[in-house]
């Protein structure tokens, strides 16, 4: 039996304009299924008729109705048919996007664990590529339900409402995470990212190296200066300090010396304070006294090769390090950091729109915030728990830590929001890479200044 639709159907207002639109039609079609307008049994139309309804071209029909059969709703058995089967005893494809190979990694482990919801499909997406983001809701071949996104790229996707849903609150209520944190993603009782882990930034340091150079390990906590004593202490193949020049390093030594890497609308903050160009002076000295090593993105780590004394890093480095250095690893809170700006690392969900109502999204969701999922995450080095239950000193010892690991990582996360980031992935590469002439020597800090300044 094949269902006409009514004029009245036909000129049924669709959802949001800004969603896509093969994501409208197929909303607009399992809405009529479940509502019982359209019953098991049921003959659609075809592509052709349903794209002339929907004045939309038959690849686009093609896209929505991919949609309906992962959901279970419809069975296809060819371009020109499909009928309504309502298949309960199915579960839908979950369609994930990671923006990090550690992402897709602890994805693949929990499903090992058989903690994941069935039928999910990893892919791994490189969020620097021009057009990422929209061909995951343009093609099919290449689309996603829920995005798993590095926490640093969290504001320029929080920003693109035509690509993403806002989540219900309700969803994790029972999930007590830090109030500063929630309240960096919650707005009107939704979710415009859910944060699953964060990673602050701390102070590696190597004890033995540093107790070879004669240099007292600061009891209590660190000041900027004594960090630049230890690290030109070392000379010859080794180096004081290691400090990469991206997002989460440069931010967090920013907000050390009192300042910020953005501004709250997401352009560099050079003009707000004297301690933007400080913390660049900072490390411009010890690179002119060879006391930085020189780690670019793809250079080996001079810290767990113990060529170098200190590491400004965050918590997924942990269990390298700790492997590499045993009881010589040394962790301590950042000189003058503020617990306002201390957490710049981690990651978030977003869901796709018009993915909302997809019940593996919300599975999935409450899966990532369950307390055996967090400690995982844990013991796998992805990332630390939001999740109060789990962070706890207790957990995290028994999830691998070390006491003075546990102590500095609480006090940490404790009560932290993330520091501001940048308006849109395109102008943090611009930034990046000013940094990084800086870092090999090739910007005088005047310079820098006044790039960033010209931004």
């Amino acid at each position: 039996m094949t269902v006409d639709y009514s004029e009245q159907s036909n000129q049924q207002e669709l959802t949001n304009p800004r969603t896509p639109l093969h994501r409208r039609i197929a909303e607009n079609l399992s809405n009529r299924i479940n509502g019982g307008e359209l019953k098991p049994g049921n003959k659609l139309p075809s592509e052709r008729q349903i794209a002339h309804q929907f004045n939309a071209s038959r690849a686009t029909v093609r896209t929505a109705l991919q949609h309906l059969e992962q959901e279970g709703l419809i069975t296809r058995r060819d371009r020109r048919s499909a009928i309504v089967t309502l298949r309960r005893d199915i579960q839908p494809n979950l369609r994930i996007a990671c923006t990090s190979p550690r992402l897709k990694e602890v994805l693949r482990l929990l499903g090992e664990k058989q903690l994941m919801p069935p039928r999910c499909q990893l892919q791994l997406l490189d969020i620097r590529r021009e057009r990422a983001i929209s061909e995951l809701v343009t093609q099919p071949a290449s689309g996603a339900d829920i995005l798993l996104c590095d926490l640093e790229y969290a504001n320029c996707m929080m920003g693109q409402e035509e690509m993403f849903t806002p989540f219900p609150a309700s969803v994790v209520s029972d999930s007590d995470m830090p109030m500063a944190l929630r309240e960096s993603f919650v707005s009107g009782g939704f979710y415009k990212a859910v944060p699953l882990g964060v990673s602050p930034m701390v102070l590696y340091y190597n004890k033995a190296m540093v107790n070879e150079v004669g240099v007292s390990i600061p009891q209590g906590p660190w000041h900027w200066d004594q960090l630049a004593d230890i690290a030109r202490r070392f000379v010859g193949n080794k180096f004081g300090f290691q400090i990469r020049p991206k997002y989460s390093h440069y931010a967090a030594l920013v907000a050390g010396f009192g300042g910020e890497l953005y501004r709250a609308d997401g352009k560099v903050g050079v003009n707000e304070s004297d301690g933007f160009c400080a913390a660049f002076r900072f490390i411009e000295d010890l690179i002119t006294s060879k006391a930085v090593a020189p780690v670019g993105y793809d250079h080996i780590d001079l810290f767990a090769e113990k060529r170098c004394g200190m590491a400004m890093e965050g918590y997924d480095k942990y269990n390298e390090y700790r492997k590499a250095l045993g009881e010589d690893l040394g962790i301590a809170i950042l000189p003058g950091a503020k617990p306002a700006a201390a957490v710049v690392d981690g990651f978030v969900l977003m869901v796709m729109k018009g993915m909302e109502n997809l019940q593996p999204v919300e599975d999935m969701l409450r899966t990532l915030m369950l307390a055996n999922t967090q400690t995982i995450m844990v013991q796998e080095g992805v990332a630390l728990p939001i999740c109060r239950e789990v962070l706890s000193a207790t957990r995290l010892h028994d999830a691998g830590l070390s006491n003075e690991a546990v102590n500095v990582f609480t006090a940490e996360t404790g009560s932290v929001k993330p520091a501001n980031r940048p308006e849109s992935i395109a102008y943090g590469q611009s930034v990046e890479k000013v940094i990084q002439e800086m870092h090999l020597g090739l910007l005088q800090i005047d310079e820098l200044c006044g790039q960033f300044k010209s931004m």
